[in-house]
């Protein structure tokens, strides 16, 4: 689990990781599995 201040910077960490994972480590993700949500608990400033 990677944590991340806002969905848009998780599309892109997202995007970053399994790039990484596929390249270097040269494996597969499965995009099924893979997903951005948005953390229930998260406080927004105000």
């Amino acid at each position: 689990m990677i944590v991340v201040s806002s969905k848009r910077a998780g599309g892109r960490v997202m995007a970053s990781i399994k790039r990484f994972v596929e390249r270097k480590l040269k494996l597969k993700v499965n995009d099924t599995k893979s997903q951005v949500i948005p953390d229930c608990f998260e406080t927004r400033r105000q």
